[in-house]
This record gives structure tokens, sequence and C-alpha cells, in this order.
């Protein structure tokens, strides 16, 4: 089934992003900074620092080595991920939109960004939020890619969420690695830069090295598709509207995790073929999808109603209300996305 490989490397990328949201250029502060400050600090810039790097990301029990580009254009930030080792594969992200490009299976699919928060946590907005959730406290100094760095320990105050122990560059902000903490303290995934430039990139650096009238690109089946002004990918035009959550149909009944609906989007998955609903939740720090579909559509592979699955540290589960299917996936505790997804109702 296609969707199974795209849609576990699109959970990767969301994942990558997640950490990556700690990212920052600026000067050090010179006044001694609490936990929350580091993470408000950081929030500010994080899209504005030009780096280059390789960094490897245990996952699942398997290492993915990776190169990544990132760099603040005229319009936005650009952002290119690329497989090393494995099957080749690139993340290619300009603005609002985002290409995935999987050469090995001859088929590319591109979106519109489907919510600025899944790339990006805006910490100075949810300090509160995240205190209420976390106890953020400052270790050590350590070393990661022959640069010196900060360790920063954000441990749960409960059960339904993980923990974080990252290491932010002392000169520059940029997280250099990052745990993702479970219970008893068993690191569930990690992310280490081992090396990274803070050099001037150009667009050139975000172009595909594949040609795209090789590949088979999925949107080109529901929407028109025109060329994309570096003759290099396929512009897809996928309607997507983002609703306001007073006025959408679907909402959360009691919630004793703490999460949130930060956004509600209504799209045309031509990936799945069909209309799906998209709720983005977020504890202030931690997200969690929900995805509701046409109760014959599946989101993943081999997933049934009432069935979890768990993809190293993402988990999902599945339930289904009158014609829809309603699907939780997040780096969170499999009770967690199984509370979320039987509290989702109309």
């Amino acid at each position: 089934m296609i969707m199974s490989s795209t849609i576990r490397f699109i959970l990767l990328a969301a994942a990558l992003f997640t950490v990556a949201l700690f990212n920052i250029a600026g000067a050090a502060n010179a006044k001694p900074m609490t936990g929350e400050q580091w993470l408000q600090e950081m929030s500010v810039a994080a899209d504005t620092l030009n780096y280059s790097g390789e960094f490897v990301l245990v996952k699942g029990g398997q290492l993915s080595s990776l190169e990544i580009n990132h760099m603040q254009g005229k319009g936005g930030s650009l952002q290119k991920i690329m497989s090393l080792n494995g099957s080749m594969r690139e993340i290619i992200q300009k603005e609002d939109e985002i290409a995935c490009v999987l050469p090995d299976e001859g088929m590319g699919v591109k979106e519109k960004k489907q919510s600025k928060a899944l790339f990006n946590v805006d910490v100075s907005q949810n300090l509160e939020r995240i205190s209420a959730h976390y106890v953020v406290e400052k270790l050590g100094d350590s070393r990661v890619a022959n640069r010196d760095c900060k360790q920063l320990k954000i441990s749960a105050k409960d059960q339904y969420r993980y923990g974080y122990l990252l290491c932010i560059d002392l000169e520059t902000y940029l997280l250099l690695r990052s745990e993702l903490i479970g219970v008893n303290e068993q690191v569930l995934e990690s992310y280490m830069f081992v090396d990274v430039e803070f050099n001037q990139l150009t667009e050139n650096d975000f172009h595909s090295g594949t040609d795209a009238k090789s590949l088979k690109w999925m949107s080109d089946q529901k929407a028109d598709s025109k060329a994309h002004e570096d003759k290099r990918l396929i512009e897809a035009v996928v309607e997507q509207v983002t609703v306001d959550q007073a006025h959408s149909a679907w909402t959360l009944q009691t919630n004793p995790t703490g999460f949130e609906i930060e956004q509600t989007i209504e799209r045309m998955s031509p990936v799945l073929n069909a209309d799906i609903t998209h709720l983005v939740l977020s504890d202030g720090l931690a997200k969690v999808s929900v995805f509701i579909t046409p109760a014959q559509v599946s989101l993943l592979k081999n997933e049934k109603v009432d069935d979890s699955i768990q993809m190293g540290s993402l988990n999902s589960h599945i339930r289904q209300i009158d014609a829809y299917n309603i699907t939780a996936i997040g780096e969170v505790p499999l009770d967690t996305v199984k509370l979320l997804a039987e509290q989702v109702s109309q």
C-alpha cells in the first residue's frame, strides 16, 4: 500500500520538525536564564538561523542518517531534508508548501503545509500551559558535533506526555541533540547533529535532485498542475480551509489530558483521495493529530477500528463514529491517543 511508506516518511518529517522547534539565532544573554526563558528565547527566532549539516535519528530501533539545509528566504523559511541511508527520500519545504520526493518508489507528493504549528511551537504564547504540564530545568554543559551546548531537561508532570532532554548550542542556540524520554527514563527517540555549519545558502540548495517528470505525483489526480517556478517540482493546488473552532463540527468532550484543539483544517487529501478533517491538538509543547476520514478510508496500513499501532515513539489509535474513522497520532503515550480519540465527537 503506497500510503504506508509515504505516511511514515511524512510523520518522520513531522517528528524532525517538532524537535527542531527549539532552533534559534541570536547572541547569548548575559544574564542567567531560567529553563522557561531558554525555551522562550529559542522560539522567538526559530526560523531565522541559516545552517546546513548532517544528523542521525534513532527511532523505533532504526538509525537514519539525514542531511538538512535551512535558511530564511525573502518569502519565508526554506528547508530541505534528504536521507543519506536506505531509500532515497527528500522533504522540501518552501514557505507554505511541502514536497515529499520518493524517487525509489517513482512517486512524489506535494501539498500545502497543513499547519505552521506542526513545525514550530510558539513557546512565548504557551509558557503557562507548558509550566502546568512540565518541569523545565537547566543541567550542565556538554558537547555535540564539536560544539559546546547547554543541557535542558523537560520532565512531564503526569502520565499523558513524554519528557525531553535537549542540548542547545551555546553560541547560536541551535538544538544539537534531543532525546524523547518515556517511562522509567527510557530513551524512545534521539536526534543528534554529527556536523553543522552556519553558512549562507541560496535557493539552489533547496532544489530536488530528482527530475519531477520522472515521478508520478499523487496530487495530479485530484488537482490541476502547473510548472513550479524552479522548473523542478510540480505545483499541486490542494484546496484547504482552516475552520474557526467555534464553527467546527468536531470538538472534544471531557479532556483530562490538557491537550487542546489549536487548529481545525478541512481539505482534500490527494494521497487518500478523500476529504479529511485534521485537528491539531497541543499541550503547549507536544502535538497530537486527529484525522477524521470516511469509514471506508484507511489512514494507516493494516489498522482496524479499535486498534492501536506503535511506530517507534509514535502511537496511534482508531475508532469509528457513525460513518467516520477517528485516528489519533502523536509522540505521546498510547493511553493519551486512545483517550483523545475517544473524546472526539460531533
